[in-house]
């Protein structure tokens, strides 16, 4: 916290000019009263007057400097012992109202330690929650693998669909509180975009004979270097909305990515052919909490794009909505890549 600034040098001129004052009348009447001392009497006075002066200012410096120091000590450690500390050096005038407002401080700082002791408390919890539930998920996921024969299509498509909803809502609560982590890490490695795509088109499988919405997948040959498990996430949020707003019947889902040259970045875009966006949401689509006024997102949370907003610019990526498609209604999320690397075939 900076220190509190010293008092303009303005403060004291009216002083100064008083002292002027006073001596100009002294030398008046020494004038008046013997004139002819008047050269040897003027000197000493005005001498007198300097060091009386000097000795004023420094001594108010001293004093108001030992008060800077005491409530800069406070406001840096805001506790009962230095309230007292900050309170002595101040004169009695000052003092009842300088310790009102101190004692305010020393509240708000206590209220503020208090809740972010709650939130780091609340912050483990949630963190080991999302630990702990992998557990369950990764056995539901054995099951379903190793008893397919045992259940019928049906039911294991649906335990499926749910495993991976139950999924994509722990990563999501994971994913926003490693957000407000101390220290967040990254690893940064060549990812081949088509076999990310064709891996998580795999995880999308039992969504797609679920809702009977087709993914179709159109993405050159390209090679980007970003964090390939945030990045797995963040595609991950953008296919989830696009399943939840686009219609089963004759829905449909593409994944494009094309290149521009002439910028040397690649977009990589998520589309749908569902209800769209008003207009007046697009701006605040990637706000914290914000749900809009359309009907079909009554219950969203309004927190997935807003980890895929903070997460890309974690990661260099541009991230915007895009509602211009040829045949609307619709809605996209597109990535805008920096740089893309030539992928060298084996």
């Amino acid at each position: 916290m900076n220190t509190l600034k010293q008092a303009p040098s303005s403060t004291y001129l009216p002083w100064l000019l008083l002292l002027i004052i006073v001596n100009l009348f002294f030398t008046f009447l020494v004038w008046l009263a013997n004139p002819n001392v008047l050269h040897v009497l003027v000197p000493t006075i005005f001498l007198f007057a300097l060091i009386l002066f000097s000795f004023i200012f420094f001594f108010v410096q001293y004093r108001l400097r030992a008060q800077r120091r005491a409530i800069t000590d406070f406001l840096n450690n805001p506790t009962p012992e230095s309230l007292q500390q900050a309170l002595s050096p101040l004169n009695a005038s000052f003092r009842a109202p300088m310790q009102a407002l101190l004692e305010h401080v020393l509240e708000q700082t206590k209220d503020l330690e208090d809740e972010r002791t709650q939130l780091m408390v609340y912050q483990e919890f949630i963190e080991e929650w999302t630990h702990n539930i992998k557990t369950p998920l990764s056995l539901a996921t054995l099951v379903l693998d190793n008893h397919r024969d045992e259940m019928s299509p049906y039911v294991r498509q649906r335990m499926v669909h749910v495993r991976q909803e139950i999924q994509t809502d722990v990563d999501m609560i994971l994913y926003y509180a490693r957000l407000h982590a101390a220290h967040v890490e990254y690893r940064f490695e060549r990812i081949f975009l088509p076999e990310l795509l064709e891996e998580l088109s795999q995880n999308y499988q039992e969504q797609m004979e679920e809702t009977g919405i087709p993914v179709e997948i159109d993405c050159p040959d390209a090679t980007i270097v970003s964090d390939r498990k945030v990045l797995t996430f963040l595609l991950s949020q953008v296919l989830n909305n696009a399943f939840q707003y686009t219609p089963r019947e004759n829905g449909q889902i593409r994944v494009l990515g094309w290149r521009d040259d002439k910028r040397s970045r690649f977009h990589l875009a998520v589309q749908d052919n569902g209800c769209g966006v008003p207009e007046e949401d697009v701006p605040f689509l990637f706000d914290k909490g914000f749900t809009g006024n359309h009907q079909d997102r009554k219950n969203a949370t309004g927190m997935g794009l807003y980890l895929v907003a903070k997460y890309a610019e974690a990661l260099a990526i541009e991230v915007q909505a895009r509602t211009n498609f040829d045949t609307p209604p619709g809605f996209g999320i597109e990535f805008i890549f920096v740089k893309e690397y030539a992928h060298e075939s084996d």
